[in-house]
């Protein structure tokens, strides 16, 4: 209790009061004079005292913002970017059979249409932004029924390479494989950039390469039975269907590795020729090719024996098969 007495705090009209007995004569809050008894010495100053003793609603909100305010934002547009999602397919399906309104007091809106769907990809949802990267490429989308959204503006959407390729890099930052190899092709011919980069081609070109073989892997999981439930969300496996509409999005393992033998030998600005690993692509792009054929024959041919099996198992009078 000296020690408190002892200790002097300026307030804030410049006055000097002992410690524990001003905080508690401000406002008659003992809170602060308890907090005010295990500060040590020498005391802060006022300001520091009572954001660590009991802060403001006003100190606490800004702390509250800036610690957890932004995550809390992008959980919030990451929850809705779904149903921004679904409102501009309804206002697109809405404007395309000619209703006022989507609901009630409700009014369908081809820029309404547009907005929701900006804010689904921003949000983090992939059909958006490969649905956005088609329409401003004038690419039919997946659901033909977005492109009402475009055509039905007053001024329709123009071909917009800049924003095709923003939203084309979105998605492939998510995981979206069909949408790594189209920022390839975008980064190898500058499309919608400010310049091509060899470098970041070659580096989107790795990344579809991965996510092809992950994505063989889990197909050989599914048809062995042996699939562990790690499959990609329904969301991105529509975005890859979208995604192979954008310029480079349907390319084959066997083209993206030429694609990669191509970059290493040319080089350019920002990457360094290296003829021996561009002699090894192109070495397992045709190795990729090879098997790329034989399993498409194999599959011809399963096909065309069921065929003929299902034929002669309905012609009447077909001798029974005993094994």
């Amino acid at each position: 209790a000296g020690d408190e007495a002892a200790t002097v705090v300026p307030d804030a009209d410049g006055t000097e009061s002992s410690g524990a007995a001003a905080w508690a004569a401000d406002g008659g809050n003992r809170r602060h004079a308890r907090n005010a008894l295990v500060l040590a010495s020498p005391p802060p100053s006022r300001h520091s005292v009572v954001a660590a003793a009991d802060p403001s609603p006003r100190l606490l909100a800004t702390h509250v913002q800036q610690s957890a305010g932004q995550a809390a934002v992008t959980r919030a547009a990451k929850l809705h970017a779904p149903i921004h999602f679904a409102l501009g397919l309804l206002h697109a399906r809405a404007v395309r059979a000619g209703d006022e309104s989507v609901g009630p007091g409700v009014f369908a809106s081809p820029a309404r249409g547009l907005f929701h769907l900006a804010r689904s990809a921003e949000g983090g949802h992939t059909p958006a932004m490969t649905a956005l990267a088609c329409l401003h490429l004038q690419v039919r989308p997946r659901k033909g029924v977005l492109t009402a959204l475009s055509e039905s503006l007053q001024a329709p959407l123009p071909l917009d390479p800049a924003k095709a390729a923003r939203y084309t890099l979105m998605a492939a930052e998510r995981g979206v494989a069909s949408c790594m190899s189209a920022a390839a092709r975008a980064c190898e011919q500058g499309v919608g950039l400010a310049a091509p980069s060899a470098a970041r081609a070659a580096r989107w070109y790795r990344a579809a390469l991965a996510a092809i073989g992950q994505r063989q892997g889990d197909d050989e999981d599914e048809d062995s039975g042996g699939d562990d439930g790690s499959r990609e969300p329904t969301g991105n496996r529509e975005a890859e269907e979208e995604g192979r509409r954008l310029p480079g999005g349907d390319m084959q393992e066997h083209d993206v590795l030429s694609a990669l033998a191509r970059l290493y030998e040319g080089g350019g600005s920002d990457l360094t020729p290296d003829v021996r690993l561009a002699r090894q692509f192109e070495y397992l792009a045709r190795s990729s090719l090879r098997r790329e054929r034989e399993s498409r024959e194999a599959d011809e041919s399963d096909a065309s024996l069921s065929e003929a099996e299902s034929g002669s198992a309905g012609q009447p009078g077909s001798p029974a098969v005993v094994v």
